[in-house]
């Protein structure tokens, strides 16, 4: 499994950004401290496994009203699709869509 892609609506410092990580097999993410290292990874837990609510409380954007994202993940076996994850969606649950048709 391969994240290519991720558009960050909102979570933490980050609004309306989007990162590519399709150009390569290896990915090094590094900054100046307080820069937003920790945060992406945080985004990137909360869209493979949820936060609670106090933790998704924490991350919330203060300049935007939507805490979430989406990865698009290239997967040998069952191709590309996309992981979607909105606060105000369906209770925080994440869906996952192949690039055709819905899964669940």
């Amino acid at each position: 499994m391969k994240i290519k892609h991720a558009y960050i609506y909102g979570f933490g410092k980050w609004v309306d950004f989007s990162f590519d990580f399709s150009n390569g097999n290896f990915q090094l993410v590094y900054g100046e401290n307080e820069s937003g290292k920790s945060t992406l990874h945080h985004f990137l837990l909360f869209m493979f496994f949820g936060l609670s609510p106090k933790e998704r409380a924490f991350f919330h954007p203060k300049t935007s009203s939507r805490l979430g994202g989406r990865l698009v993940v290239a997967d040998e076996t069952y191709g590309e699709y996309i992981i979607e994850r909105v606060e105000q969606h369906k209770k925080g649950r994440s869906c996952l869509y192949n690039c055709r048709w819905p899964i669940s």
